[in-house]
């Protein structure tokens, strides 16, 4: 994104950005992933485009908003607009880390996602929030892979409950970037999703 205006970057429009990027670039049936917020984009994407994907993986995202998770969300939203941005983006990105994970990668994480304007992490985040994940979910029609590294049974059972074309995974010692702390483990998972389901070798 190249446009640092205060809008609110809406999941609809990114995972039509990904589809456009998908199409310039040719690309046929691509297996496409997306971690966090980009595996809402992903499954948006499945969803607005179901000729595009031949399967989707999504990593550490959730559809289960609870009362609570709502909540803690929309205060995350205000925090990121308000003057105490820096204090609330920290406490944030520090959340996402087990204490176990390599504190080198950790560090370059952390340095990479705070150099993100205020107005551009505040946009996106709100974007978020506004998105209805459930609606997505019901509308897929690709075989889909979720990878949670916290195994969170509320994520598992409501995709699960939304669309029976969702699997699920879980991975062991590593926090939100499971992706990269345990990239064996996805790796593996990944590969084993593409055989069975996709019926492609990596």
């Amino acid at each position: 994104m190249s446009d640092p205006s205060p809008v609110t970057y809406g999941i609809d429009v990114l995972a039509d950005d990904v589809a456009w990027l998908c199409e310039t670039l040719k690309l046929d049936h691509p297996v496409i992933m997306g971690h966090s917020l980009g595996g809402a984009v992903v499954l948006e994407l499945a969803a607005r485009h179901p000729a595009l994907p031949r399967a989707i993986v999504t990593i550490e995202f959730t559809v289960a908003r609870t009362p609570e998770l709502t909540a803690s969300l929309h205060a995350l939203v205000e925090g990121l607009h308000s003057d105490a941005f820096e204090v609330v983006r920290d406490q944030f990105i520090a959340a996402l880390f087990l204490d176990t994970d390599d504190r080198e990668r950790r560090e370059k994480i952390i340095k990479q996602m705070s150099s993100c304007p205020q107005e551009i992490s505040a946009a996106l985040l709100t974007g978020f929030v506004e998105w209805d994940g459930r609606i997505a979910a019901r509308a897929l029609t690709v075989p889909a892979l979720h990878i949670s590294a916290t195994g969170d049974a509320d994520d598992t059972k409501t995709l699960q409950a939304l669309n029976p074309l969702f699997q699920s995974a879980v991975t062991v010692g590593a926090g939100h970037f499971n992706q990269l702390f345990a990239a064996d483990q996805v790796n593996a998972m990944v590969e084993q999703f593409l055989r069975v389901s996709v019926h492609l070798t990596p």
